[in-house]
């Protein structure tokens, strides 16, 4: 089974542009583009690496790891 990463970025370039990358080495990756949105994903499956930006709108990175 592939390793399953959850990247959360309010940037949309950078957002595909580490989906792709990681895909293109095999990884299983989920988006999020809020951390509002992250944490709905990390509640809703497990992941083995959550890959955050840390300054976002909204609920930050850091944020969404203490709730996960």
């Amino acid at each position: 089974m592939a390793i399953s990463i959850l990247v959360v970025d309010d940037e949309p370039l950078l957002l595909e542009f580490l989906r792709a990358f990681f895909e293109d080495e095999q990884f299983r990756v989920v988006t999020a583009a809020t951390g509002e949105e992250a944490v709905r994903r990390l509640v809703a499956e497990q992941f083995d690496v959550v890959l955050t930006d840390m300054v976002m709108a909204g609920i930050d990175g850091l944020e969404v790891l203490r709730q996960a």
